[in-house]
């Protein structure tokens, strides 16, 4: 997109993953960038990137489970690539977030026994995953849940993180979002294409197959919303999946200038 008008295969890169054809079959995008983060992790296990990645792409939660409003237990550090958030009867990204982070009971009948989760850290370059497929009893199958659902151009995530280490509040928490991953379509099948913003200040593109074209940002939240009404599944709906968030205290380190010895030959050639 910033150097030249022409596609670029992406065959080089899905060489040095090792993927085949069969790798490379139509598949849920959540599921396929789930499988590309593993990916990266473990072949960089050994390398200096691995550092670099993990400080980028990495956020940490905190849970434990407590037997008593007095008494808690079981702390637990865990790393996340991404963060999978519920959509089904929730109106907002705010409204989801909140609901990740209630507690849940062990045993229904005993209030004292629950499990809490918590945000220690969110990481610079923050990917969530909204669960736009559930399964439907009624119809003993998996449904689109393209019900309204609205996420914000920027959204202060401080309020979230309930870190111990007092310099993760001296730095702000505001996020601003720079892509947006739109299904179009029915759980039975679809397309998905994406929003970007390439740049630190520039505005969105949509990016469909080789097409790239500038967009206003009203469209990319009309794109993603979904339906007003809440609609069943059983239309052709389009409803954000993927959303990327990006610290704004930290875009200019997200946001690189690329020179031309930054590009590989072979993408060149």
């Amino acid at each position: 997109m910033q150097t030249s008008k022409e596609a670029v295969s992406t065959k080089e890169l899905t060489d040095a993953l090792g993927w085949g054809p069969a790798d490379l079959a139509p598949q849920d995008v959540q599921r396929w960038q789930s499988t590309f983060h593993e990916e990266l992790a473990t072949r960089t296990e050994m390398l200096p990137i691995r550092h670099i990645l993990e400080r980028l792409l990495v956020g940490q939660t905190m849970s434990c489970v407590s037997f008593s409003p007095q008494e808690k237990r079981s702390w637990r550090l865990e790393n996340f690539w991404e963060m999978p958030l519920n959509v089904r009867n929730l109106r907002s990204l705010d409204e989801s977030l909140q609901d990740y982070i209630q507690p849940w009971y062990l045993e229904p009948e005993n209030d004292s026994i629950n499990t809490v989760v918590m945000f220690d850290k969110f990481p610079p370059i923050l990917n969530l995953h909204l669960k736009r497929f559930a399964y439907d009893p009624a119809v003993d199958d998996f449904k689109k849940v393209d019900d309204f659902f609205e996420f914000p151009e920027e959204i202060d995530l401080g309020p979230f993180v309930e870190s111990s280490d007092p310099a993760s509040k001296s730095e702000s928490w505001i996020y601003r979002l720079v892509s947006v991953v739109v299904h179009e379509g029915s759980y039975e099948g679809g397309v998905y294409y994406v929003y970007v913003r390439p740049e630190k200040d520039g505005g969105f593109f949509k990016i469909h197959d080789e097409q790239v074209t500038p967009v206003p940002l009203p469209e990319v939240f009309e794109a993603g919303y979904g339906s007003v009404e809440g609609g069943n599944g059983e239309g052709w709906s389009k409803t954000a999946t993927l959303l990327c968030y990006c610290r704004m205290s930290r875009l200019d380190d997200i946001f690189v200038d690329i020179a031309d010895s930054d590009i590989p030959t072979s993408v060149h050639d």
